[in-house]
């Protein structure tokens, strides 16, 4: 469960970063080093290269992030051996687990981008001048200590930044082709006040007549100008308020309310329950466009996610373990940044740690 609740986190928070793309190259190539900047690339996903530097990025980040969430469950200082802490529900240690979460991620984003030109995305020169910017920015103002464990460069930060940047095109690209298709037009949305008068509250059960009574009774009150509170209290009951809309369940209450206009009034009845109801607003328009809004972005979700699923199916994966294997979590990234951030007389926060990240957008996964 934690491992899910952080990586909607790091999504959130890596996902709004991206990349330059990347020359393609053989996966024999594995050691091969480019060129330009003598990156070790560790193999492919979707034909997508995947770097050694880029893989201790996403690793680092996902190390803090989880180091950060059992610091914060545990209300203590980590030591060394919470890597090796097993997690019942799966049988791997944190540190393994940390590790297919940071894979996690780069495949998904190297399957995502590897369809980006079936949607034609590209990126303009300003987009590509405020990656470099922010690239260079997070080089800036990220600590020593970050940049050692991850080998984060600015080649690197560029990539991850200009690459999530396509994604996150593709992913919006998918969510404009998605609509409702006139769901939207059936939903509707009520606010009302009502009274329940319990048949079998306390120690003498009521009939259905006798509360149907003073259903009747709390409603003339209302007629007359009382207030629904006032009018409930009269008979020793209290008002409530409750919103009831058309895609929710159906019961006797419900049907009473959605025949309802504004101001007018209903008796509705259970098996154990009559029910005095005052309809405040008979079409609450705010509240309908908020619940189409979230339908809508559901929608768009799941579109994606079923699009993603086949193309997962069909990517190749192909990672040399001896290297990925070789990067080893054996230590507290957290308290060597802090350390670092306090030896400059500098207070530690989350802004200190992950300065260069923009978490202002959301993509992808849940």
């Amino acid at each position: 469960k934690k491992a899910r609740k952080l990586i909607a986190v790091l999504l959130c928070f890596i996902m709004t970063c991206g990349m330059m793309a990347c020359a393609k190259k053989n996966t024999e190539e594995e050691s091969t080093t480019s060129v330009e900047n003598q990156r070790v690339i560790i193999g492919t996903v979707a034909g997508q290269n995947v770097y050694l530097d880029e893989a201790k990025v996403y690793l680092r980040v996902t190390q803090l992030r989880y180091e950060q969430l059992y610091r914060e469950d545990l209300g203590e200082e980590l030591d060394n051996d919470l890597w090796e802490t097993v997690i019942e529900s799966t049988g791997k240690t944190l540190g393994e687990t940390v590790k297919d979460e940071a894979m996690s991620l780069i495949v998904q984003t190297k399957i995502i981008l590897a369809h980006a030109d079936e949607y034609g995305i590209s990126l303009s020169v300003e987009e590509e001048d405020d990656i470099a910017r922010k690239a260079e920015s997070f080089m800036n103002s990220t600590s020593t200590a970050f940049v050692n464990a991850s080998s984060a460069s600015g080649a690197v930060m560029n990539q991850i930044y200009t690459e999530n940047a396509i994604i996150d095109k593709v992913y919006q690209k998918v969510c404009d082709g998605v609509v409702l298709e006139g769901e939207e037009a059936a939903l509707r949305q009520i606010n009302i006040k009502y009274v329940d008068i319990s048949l079998t509250d306390g120690q003498t059960p009521i009939s259905v007549q006798d509360a149907k009574n003073i259903a009747e009774s709390i409603k003339k009150k209302v007629t007359e100008g009382a207030s629904v509170e006032d009018a409930a209290a009269n008979y020793g009951y209290s008002a409530k308020s409750a919103s009831i809309s058309t895609d929710g369940s159906d019961n006797a209450v419900k049907q009473t309310a959605m025949e309802l206009k504004t101001g007018e009034m209903g008796i509705a009845q259970t098996d154990s329950t009559v029910y005095m109801i005052y309809c405040e607003n008979e079409n609450d328009s705010d509240a309908i466009a908020s619940k189409v809004e979230s339908m809508l972005k559901d929608k768009q979700t799941n579109e994606f996610k079923n699009i993603f699923a086949q193309w997962e199916q069909e990517a190749d994966k192909n990672i040399s373990k001896d290297l990925w294997e070789g990067l080893k979590l054996d230590f507290i990234l957290s308290k060597q940044i802090e350390d670092e951030l306090r030896s400059k007389g500098e207070e530690p926060t989350i802004t200190d740690i992950f300065g260069g990240f923009d978490t202002d957008d959301n993509v992808t996964q849940d």
